[in-house]
């Protein structure tokens, strides 16, 4: 059971902002689109998206790399103590 725990703890923080990224940002435009038929995001890929709102890369890659460093302590910190 520890080792399963681990695994996943592993796992998620390795991945979880990718998974967040396309699960949970892929059915949020999904719902949206059916219920208000109207586009959320302007582009695909949500970089692209906050590229057309005026961001710049460097910016869009250091909150990326924030969140990513965020969700990995998540992970850590649930691996960890739980």
């Amino acid at each position: 059971m520890t080792c399963s725990i681990f695994l996943l703890a592993k796992y998620f923080s390795k991945n979880s902002l990718f998974i967040l990224k396309v699960v949970l940002l892929s059915l949020f435009a999904l719902l949206s689109f059916s219920l208000k038929e109207k586009k959320v995001f302007k582009k695909a890929p949500l970089h692209h998206h906050f590229e057309e709102l005026g961001w710049e890369e460097i910016d869009i890659v250091k909150l990326f790399w924030t969140i990513g460093f965020l969700l990995s302590m998540i992970g850590v910190i649930y691996g960890v103590w739980l």
